[in-house]
């Protein structure tokens, strides 16, 4: 192995990039204080992987930075790399030269390389282990440290023998593998800690995995079951649909019946609907009874003048007695009350015809069997009075006959509307 070359930039007094060259086994640095002497060894140490700012002569990384001068600014950052030489392959990686570089920033972030690839301060310490250098496995001799060396104890001595014969890696190795052995045991402590807090939880866990499995074959068995159940319920629904289909062929048919009785119950209907009709023809014969009814009240009334007439010009005395005027006097008070209190028209016109009749017996009566001063004009009068009554007998009996055939058109328009309804229920439901 030789240590070939040194660079530096930014190391403490180095402020611009310093390759130094060591060509032999054997080199010197020689130069007058305050030339940086100390400084290419702090570079050495500090390449090395020296964590200790007391034996680099500062207190924190910035310290190891070039602080700048009048001339020239301070720099961001250290760098410093060591070249070795590596053809016989000592340090069992595939280069003829291994470099091991170090930077440092003013934040305080070290940076470790080897042949330019970013590495752990730890990976040199066993690159370097391999050929007798690393952390401890050198020795850089500071003024005193040669005292250091003649009063080492025994166990400072041993530890330098080991480094002398190339023990110390293991010594690295064991103390890691220790450490890793401590730091499993912690981690087998927390494991068993944390599977007993989990226990129950477990047991929880592992009720609820066989549940869920339990649901699991549930639900695998509700699909089979689901598939099954669709499978026939199609089945049913193309059957009941075959069947609706037939029904609704059927139906069809029936809406067309229907549809042509309804056609026929209107047409039935429109035929019977006369009751317009008949309710004129009604006024007309009230209106030809009403003016029959006039035309005898005044036939009456001349009647009655004229009877007068006649007892007027008589000489005889009455021969009806007072007795029987009071009595007929009262039987028309009697008609005339009856009168007053029916509400019927008929009946009232009817007392009113039985009152004159009344009358006329009693002008009879007064006038005993004499004869009228004009008898043809008396006959003439009740000859036209009794046509006159053969005239309302027969508006009488053709208004009987209208309501009769109202009544029996009635009836039928009645039963053809309850008919129709029926037909119009039964094509909704059809529908």
């Amino acid at each position: 192995m030789l240590f070939k070359r040194l660079e530096i930039f930014g190391f403490k007094s180095f402020a611009k990039n310093v390759a130094l060259e060591f060509p032999s086994a054997i080199s010197a640095i020689v130069g007058p204080n305050g030339s940086g002497k100390s400084n290419v060894a702090d570079s050495i140490r500090w390449v090395l992987g020296e964590q200790s700012m007391k034996n680099l002569r500062g207190k924190k990384g910035e310290d190891l930075i070039f602080a700048g001068t009048e001339s020239v600014p301070r720099m961001g950052k250290a760098m410093v790399n060591l070249v070795f030489e590596n053809k016989k392959n000592q340090f069992g990686v595939e280069f003829d030269e291994v470099v091991v570089g170090r930077k440092v920033y003013r934040d305080g972030i070290n940076e470790y390389t080897i042949n330019g690839s970013s590495v752990r301060l730890k990976d040199i310490v066993e690159l370097l282990s391999k050929v007798g250098l690393g952390a401890t496995l050198h020795h850089i001799i500071a003024q005193g440290d040669a005292d250091r060396i003649l009063y080492a104890s025994p166990e400072e001595r041993k530890s330098m023998i080991s480094d002398a014969l190339g023990l110390r890696i293991f010594e690295i190795k064991k103390i890691e593998a220790e450490r890793k052995i401590e730091h499993t045991k912690e981690n087998i402590k927390d494991v068993e800690s944390l599977q007993r807090e989990l226990a129950p939880h477990l047991k929880y866990l592992s009720a609820q995995a066989e549940k869920a499995k339990s649901t699991s074959d549930l639900k695998k068995l509700l699909d089979q079951l689901s598939i099954e159940f669709v499978c026939r319920e199609l089945k049913t629904i193309k059957q009941e649909e075959d069947a609706l289909k037939e029904e609704k062929t059927l139906l069809f048919a029936k809406i067309k019946v229907y549809e042509e009785n309804l056609k026929k119950s209107e047409a039935a209907q429109k035929t019977k609907d006369g009751g317009e009709d008949v309710f004129s023809e009604f006024k007309k014969l009230n209106s030809a009874r009403d003016a029959i009814l006039e035309k005898r009240r005044k036939l009456d009334f001349e009647l009655a003048r004229l009877e007068a007439a006649q007892g007027n010009g008589s000489d005889s005395e009455m021969s009806v007695p007072k007795a029987k005027f009071k009595e007929i006097l009262l039987d028309l008070v009697s008609d005339l009350e009856s009168a007053a209190r029916s509400g019927s028209m008929e009946a009232i016109r009817n007392i009113i015809f039985s009152s004159t009749q009344k009358i006329y017996r009693i002008l009879e009566q007064i006038n005993g069997s004499r004869e009228a001063a004009k008898p043809g004009n008396v006959e003439n009068l009740k000859s036209a009075i009794l046509k006159l009554e053969e005239e309302e007998k027969n508006i009488l009996l053709s208004r009987k006959a209208f309501e009769e055939e109202y009544r029996k058109k009635n009836t039928e328009a009645q039963k053809e509307g309850v008919l129709y309804r029926e037909r119009t229920e039964e094509l909704s439901r059809a529908n």
